[in-house]
């Protein structure tokens, strides 16, 4: 009776990473001279592993491979067939785990670009090591090639083409997009005006624009990251590689090399005023805070109040020591919020429909440009010399050092110096208004709590025992506002 030769079982093997230079084969190229290859052995294709988008350098699980790996050891495929080894395996950890299990069972590895690898014999082991060592370099140096690229661009202003459309600038990444860099100005005023990133993630999504990288929707933590982006005033960033272990820096916290080729959308100063503001850490929101006078007003023992409930859920006010539940003297205010909000209010709103409330804004714009000029011109100095240093061969190691610390030093004060320039003043959208009323009935909440705080100190007192304590009618509105007397006020300006 002839020998009867066992079917091949074959496993395909594709990948494609997320190279946008050409070097990666498209899933269906693979796929067919794959498939072709198995037709022409006489073998049966038992199963096909693909893993789309994703990289074979070990950062990321590769779903299709780690399924392969099973089946080896299920022992289900006596043959593994890929295009070449680089599709398969770029790193030593993946390259060993499949040649034991192919050894164990004795599957042979099959390549279109190559032969036929037998890990089952020493020399199998040693050719899949150096082709295994070759895919893995070439990794290295398409790294190093990638991050040369990126500095020479960052150097010579030159936008980085190898990512995605910059949020705020069309295809070419060099034209601001009406629409889309008009948002980026408005929500920079907004910011800087005491707005909250949430209503400005609010509005994006209202309007319909497009999230930088294809997100469903636009959340605060996003609108965060567009923001504090330095392209968005026309600054062009470098970072080295992040050494193992150390923190990737965020584009905002990164050197600033120079000037990039394309048009800024918003002036230095105003970039740096919104960085100031947003990654002040007083900026986090406590609990307590979501009301006008939360975390602003204050009890006679000088602690904070807080917005609350009662037990008949009616909002108050209370103090700090209280809502912790650590006061056990008396005179702590707790207090019905309505009325002092609605005094407050008036108190606000009176003082900005005043003759003289212009008074009460920042210089004129043209005195604040020509304070402006000479910054920004010291500004792109010291970045001019700190790149000279960098290329500065000659000097002494540590007198290199020293000079380079002390030019980032001025450097750093000069940026200060223009965030402080870049802040607008939070009440230039309501001075002047022609309804100042309703005016500040359409800002949020953050902005009507960033002008009362920029105005006015504010302290609460117990009002006192009985139905209608500490509160007064209105002559005007005829509603009910708290007792002047049983409200503290002082103008901050």
């Amino acid at each position: 009776m002839a020998h009867m030769t066992p079917p091949v079982h074959a496993a395909i093997y594709l990948r494609i990473s997320l190279d946008k230079t050409g070097e990666g084969l498209a899933i269906e190229r693979q796929r067919d001279e794959c498939t072709a290859l198995a037709v022409r052995r006489g073998w049966t294709v038992a199963r096909e592993y693909v893993d789309h988008s994703v990289s074979a350098a070990g950062k990321v699980e590769r779903p299709g491979f780690r399924a392969l790996l099973d089946a080896l050891r299920a022992g289900t495929i006596s043959r593994v067939v890929a295009w070449d080894m680089s599709r398969l395996v770029r790193n030593a950890r993946d390259r060993y785990e499949l040649v034991e299990l192919c050894r164990e069972r004795g599957v042979i590895i099959s390549m279109v670009r190559g032969s036929d690898l037998d890990p089952t014999t020493a020399a199998g082991r040693i050719v899949i090591s150096v082709q295994g060592e070759i895919a893995e370099e070439e990794i290295a140096v398409k790294a190093d090639r990638q991050r040369s690229a990126r500095q020479q661009a960052a150097t010579n202003g030159r936008p980085v083409r190898f990512s995605h459309r910059p949020f705020g600038y069309c295809a070419d990444r060099l034209t601001p997009h009406p629409v889309e860099s008009a948002a980026i100005a408005d929500a920079c005023q907004l910011v800087l005006s005491g707005g909250s990133l949430r209503s400005i993630a609010q509005a994006w999504n209202v309007a319909e624009l497009p999230t930088p990288q294809g997100g469903e929707r636009w959340l605060p933590s996003v609108v965060r990251g567009v923001l504090l982006n330095p392209r968005n005033a026309g600054l062009a960033v470098y970072e080295p590689a992040p050494q193992k272990g150390e923190r990737r820096k965020l584009p905002h916290e990164r050197e600033v090399v120079g000037r990039g080729e394309w048009k800024a959308i918003i002036t230095e100063e105003v970039y740096r005023a919104v960085v100031d503001t947003l990654t002040d850490a007083t900026r986090a929101t406590p609990k307590g805070t979501r009301t006008l006078l939360g975390g602003l007003a204050r009890c006679p023992c000088g602690e904070h109040v807080y917005g609350g409930k009662n037990s008949r859920g009616t909002s108050i006010l209370k103090c700090g020591r209280l809502h912790r539940g650590e006061a056990a003297d008396g005179g702590h205010v707790s207090r019905r919020a309505e009325p002092v909000t609605a005094f407050v209010v008036a108190l606000v709103l009176a003082r900005l429909s005043r003759a003289d409330a212009l008074d009460l804004l920042a210089p004129d714009e043209d005195e604040s440009a020509q304070a402006v000029e000479p910054l920004r011109t010291r500004a792109r100095a010291l970045r001019t010399r700190l790149a000279a240093l960098g290329e500065d061969t000659e000097l002494p190691l540590p007198t290199l050092r020293a000079q380079v610390a002390a030019a980032r030093r001025k450097l750093a004060e000069v940026e200060a110096d223009l965030a402080e320039a870049g802040k607008a003043s939070v009440l230039a959208g309501v001075v002047g208004a022609d309804d100042v009323a309703a005016t500040w009935e359409a800002l949020d909440l953050d902005q009507q709590r960033t002008i009362v705080d920029t105005l006015v100190s504010v302290t609460a007192l117990p009002p006192g025992k009985g139905p209608r304590a500490g509160v007064v009618r209105d002559a005007e509105s005829g509603e009910w506002v708290a007792d002047p007397a049983t409200v503290d006020t002082t103008w901050k300006v």
